[in-house]
């Protein structure tokens, strides 16, 4: 069954084509490195469907809920492909591509290889997806939140994080 297009990809997109689950499964893809999403990251990709979905049915056209859609799965391509932070002056990306906004996390967590990835989403919030570069070879999507305040983020919001990469690293041991 298709779903109403969103933008310039079809809603499923993010969540079908790179098989990102609940669970603690490490799924690789063609090209790039593997992607693992952690349930909160699953919860926040079912709410972002769920209301780029509703948007349109409502609406009968995309808005900002297809918008952010559209850029997180466009993003999250680019981070298969490239999840370290890029040069301020790179003018590689096409002007209608909206690069990546990733920033290594070096305050509040014990882990030298997290990052974090930040969605402007105008009104449907301020999002944040922590993620680390596990073993050089696997993005694992840790934890989700919505960044509402300003400065470095905060440890109560990578706590979370940390917990989830330690549970991964019980069944896939950091090599560094």
């Amino acid at each position: 069954m298709d779903s109403p297009p969103c933008g310039n990809f079809r809603i499923p997109f993010f969540s079908e084509s790179f098989n990102i689950q609940k669970t603690a499964h490490f799924h690789s893809t063609p090209q790039g490195m593997g992607f693992l999403a952690r349930r909160s990251v699953k919860e926040f990709e079912n709410h972002l469907l769920s209301k780029a979905e509703q948007e349109l049915r409502q609406k009968g056209r995309p808005g900002i809920w297809c918008h952010v859609a559209d850029v997180y799965a466009r993003q999250l391509t680019i981070i298969q492909h490239h999840p370290y932070p890029s040069d301020p002056e790179d003018n590689s990306f096409p002007d209608d591509i909206i690069p990546p906004s990733l920033k290594h996390l070096r305050m509040n967590t014990r882990y030298d290889h997290f990052y974090r990835w930040g969605i402007r989403g105008g009104r449907t919030g301020n999002h944040r997806i922590i993620f680390a570069i596990h073993n050089f070879s696997k993005v694992i999507l840790l934890h989700y939140f919505d960044k509402q305040y300003n400065g470095a983020i905060r440890r109560e919001d990578i706590v979370p994080a940390e917990s989830a990469y330690e549970r991964y690293c019980a069944f896939d041991p950091c090599l560094y």
